[in-house]
């Protein structure tokens, strides 16, 4: 298992009050349905006042001490005023973040970034079943495709691990995922477990261990879609956890 996969436990799934990161060891974004900090996503807006070039911040794997203000901590990358970012886990005046641009590739940046320069997003309506429909992608490696199906939606998706990476694809040591379901939603939210013979069953159906069946809530929020799953929907390190953005 790569460090990323063992470290995406420690960083998503944030409310509006976010739980604490003990350790501050990292934030890769979007953590898996079976991290023990798992709680609700929230949407959060880079603050009016904040500087123009708000940068993510390091965490403490990458650099002792960190998060922190200091600029040993800074990253290069940045979201400015009025983006629209998903939170998860807080480490003291920091919070665990992802912002994914609104380009073909949807590329994703998660970080930590200052509590005190984000602000609620506006309250809106709940989304209708059209609204959740299109084609969704959150990086090179991760798209679920949802088409409105009468009160209920058709969802079918593919993530790889290594596609991206021209050695292991040379290789061919690119491991796959896919998922398939029906399923209504209840609000901001959907959810569904898939087992092995690709049935559609409620997300917290029993089994005797949680790698025996695919299981993945998503939540529509303004732009986004947010996915997260518990890493058993394809071959190792593959995940469909991401903040996807439409194609």
């Amino acid at each position: 298992m790569t460090r990323r996969a063992a470290l995406v436990l420690a960083c998503l799934a944030g409310a509006a009050t976010p739980v604490r990161a003990e350790d501050s060891a990292a934030c890769y974004g979007p953590e898996l349905l079976s991290a023990k900090t798992f709680v609700q996503p929230a949407l959060k807006l880079v603050a009016p006042d904040a500087p123009k070039r708000l940068r993510f911040v390091k965490g403490g794997l990458d650099a002792p001490g960190c998060p922190s203000a200091e600029d040993k901590c800074q990253e290069k990358a940045f979201v400015t005023p009025g983006d629209p970012v998903v939170v998860g886990v807080a480490s003291g005046a920091f919070v665990c973040a992802t912002f994914t641009a609104p380009n073909q590739k949807a590329v994703s940046t998660s970080g930590w970034l200052p509590r005190a320069a984000l602000v609620d997003a506006p309250t809106v309506d709940e989304p209708s079943v059209a609204d959740w429909s299109g084609e969704w992608r959150s990086g090179e490696e991760k798209q679920i495709s949802i088409v409105a199906a009468g009160p209920s939606l058709a969802v079918r998706g593919e993530a790889t691990y290594g596609a991206s990476d021209a050695g292991r694809a040379e290789r061919g040591a690119v491991n796959m995922g896919q998922i398939a379901a029906k399923v209504a939603p209840v609000g901001r939210e959907a959810s569904f477990a898939q087992g092995d013979g690709g049935e559609t069953m409620p997300v917290d159906a029993a089994r005797k261990s949680d790698a025996d069946v695919c299981r993945v809530r998503m939540w529509r929020f303004g732009d986004y879609l947010v996915a997260s799953d518990n890493a058993a929907c394809g071959g190792m390190n593959v995940t469909f956890a991401g903040v996807y953005r439409r194609e």
